[in-house]
């Protein structure tokens, strides 16, 4: 596939715990541009406008944009697309950093997590592989320790995304903290 995409979309279901890649159709790309455009594309197909925003049948969809992981300067966005619990309408954090292009090295263009653990949980993914790992072990913890503890477990090299207290608790205004910088602390 050409345009610097895959055409791979993994999508993850927490209850099941059911990983499934799924071929996103070339066309899409040319009508919906970016991380954006693709993130609106997979929200409108598969969130439901009817239910509140943190059901877990709702997708939660994180999509690097199209130059992500390219030399291009200023290019490494990743779009985090839901219907936001504060309005109830299409929300999208637009996010800097080289977790997207990690994600797009990995040969995906989006992921797309559905679902609701009964305990909390974590995804590791590399190389081919994906995990759903138990995070018990993180809840409660700040993004800076959960962060330290996910590279201590995984890889020192790899990039997290991860949420505190106010997310585990369902805060309306939480948000996702990626690649928090752990310099100072060593």
């Amino acid at each position: 596939m050409g345009l610097g995409y895959s055409g791979k979309v993994l999508f993850v279901d927490l209850t099941t715990r059911a990983t499934v890649t799924r071929r996103i159709h070339e066309d899409v790309y040319f009508r919906y541009l970016g991380g954006s455009g693709l993130g609106v594309k997979l929200l409108t197909e598969l969130g439901n406008p009817t239910i509140h925003p943190l059901d877990q049948r709702n997708p939660l969809i994180f999509v690097p944009g199209l130059l992500t992981g390219t030399l291009v300067p200023g290019a490494p966005r990743t779009s985090v697309v839901a219907k936001s619990p504060l309005t109830g309408i299409f929300g999208e954090a637009s996010v800097g950093g080289t977790w997207g292009a990690e994600c797009r090295f990995t040969g995906l263009d989006a992921l797309v997590v559905i679902g609701a653990s009964l305990e909390p949980m974590y995804l590791w993914i590399h190389d081919a592989a994906v995990e759903i790992r138990p995070a018990g072990h993180l809840w409660g913890k700040d993004t800076f320790e959960t962060t330290a503890a996910v590279l201590a477990e995984t890889d020192p090299e790899a990039r997290v995304g991860c949420i505190g207290p106010a997310g585990e608790a369902l805060s309306w205004i939480a948000a996702i903290m990626f690649e928090e910088e752990l310099a100072w602390a060593r």
